[in-house]
C-alpha cells in the first residue's frame, strides 16, 4: 500500500442533513419512549468541545443524542470502519436505550445497545 493511499482518506460522510436539529439526552428519551423503542441510527460525530472532554453524539433522523463518555472508544471504532459507516448509511443500524444503577455515584444512568435492523 502506498503512503498516499494509506493516509489520504475521505472524511466519513453520513447521508443526512442535520440543519436545525436539537440535542436530547438519553434519560429524556428513555422517559418519553421507554426501553423497547428502537431509534434509527443515521450517524455519529465527536463533540470536541464537551465539558468533560471529547463526547460522542448519535444522529437520528430528527435530532442529536448526547451519549455517555464510556461509548467514546466504540464510536471512534465505528467511525474508522468503512463497512460500519456503510451499514449506517443503508439504515441497517439502530439502538435502544437502557438504564443501569451506577453504584459508584449512587444514581441511575443510561446507555445504548446497538440493534441490527
Amino acid at each position: 500500500m502506498s503512503f498516499a493511499s494509506k493516509y489520504n482518506k475521505e472524511a466519513k460522510k453520513f447521508d443526512i442533513d442535520t440543519e436545525g436539529f436539537e440535542y436530547f439526552n438519553l434519560d429524556d428519551l428513555f422517559e418519553n419512549n421507554g426501553a423497547d423503542y428502537k431509534y434509527l441510527l443515521k450517524g455519529f460525530y465527536i463533540n470536541k468541545k464537551g465539558k468533560f472532554g471529547d463526547a460522542p453524539v448519535a444522529i437520528t433522523p430528527e435530532y442529536f443524542v448526547n451519549l455517555p463518555q464510556h461509548l467514546l472508544d466504540s464510536v471512534n471504532e465505528i467511525l474508522a470502519d468503512d463497512e460500519a459507516v456503510a451499514d449506517i448509511n443503508k439504515d441497517k443500524v439502530g439502538f435502544t436505550i437502557y438504564s443501569y444503577n451506577d453504584e459508584k455515584h449512587n444514581k441511575i444512568c443510561y446507555s445504548i445497545k446497538y440493534e441490527d435492523l
